[in-house]
């Protein structure tokens, strides 16, 4: 059961089982994204992962969840017996995957560079073209619509967690020559500037989690 926008009945006569898993953060919310893209709202899976997911969910019930390391790590499972049914992952989309996460591993370490597609293709050993379908594949959007985002994230944590920093020293450690480019990017991601969104707490008031603006 995918939250959206429709809504589920049972047949007259039938029977439903269901559990429920809450994961947040980044991660999760990526696969989440992945997996309603590929296969919509509603979908079927094999019965081996099912019975994996119905053990996850029994674990925390059960309490073995009980410390966030452990909980983190039950949903983590679950999250990824989710996405490997869904894209049947092995072979090639294997080393595809792991291509894909040290591009975003590089990305995360390298905000401050200008990073074009061109770089990140060599990175990844494949051609531009082939990496970028890879790419979008496997994150859900363009590597450069990537890159931005994290840029974007970067700039409002730092907005916040760091009120000494200039506005303009910000916009350079997030990969933006330009502080009024950095400023116009901004607005359009966020609907306000820097200085306005530093100075009345956005980051940290309701509903803004680490990799929410990728919905932007």
């Amino acid at each position: 059961v995918v939250p959206h926008s429709h809504r589920y009945w049972v047949e007259k006569g039938g029977r439903w089982e269901f559990f429920w898993i809450s994961m947040h953060g980044a991660e999760a919310l990526r696969i989440h994204r992945e997996v309603l893209a590929t296969k919509g709202p509603v979908f079927s899976l094999r019965a081996a992962t099912v019975d994996n997911l119905a053990d996850c969910a029994y674990r925390l019930v059960k309490g073995d969840g009980s410390t966030p390391a452990r909980a983190s790590a039950i949903s983590y499972e679950a999250a990824m017996a989710l996405y490997d049914d869904v894209f049947e992952l092995h072979g090639n989309d294997v080393a595809e995957n792991s291509v894909v996460r040290q591009v975003t591993d590089y990305i995360g370490a390298h905000l401050h560079l200008p990073l074009p597609v061109d770089e990140l293709a060599r990175l990844s050993g494949l051609s531009r073209a082939h990496f970028s379908r890879v790419f979008a594949a496997h994150e859900g959007i363009p590597p450069a619509e990537f890159v931005l985002n994290r840029r974007l994230d970067r700039a409002a944590k730092l907005l916040t967690m760091s009120a000494d920093l200039p506005v303009k020293d910000i916009s350079g450690m997030c990969g933006f020559e330009d502080p009024n480019y950095f400023a116009k990017v901004f607005r359009r991601g966020f609907g306000v500037s820097p200085t306005e969104f530093r100075t009345t707490g956005m980051y940290a008031s309701a509903g803004y989690q680490q990799g929410q603006i990728l919905d932007r």
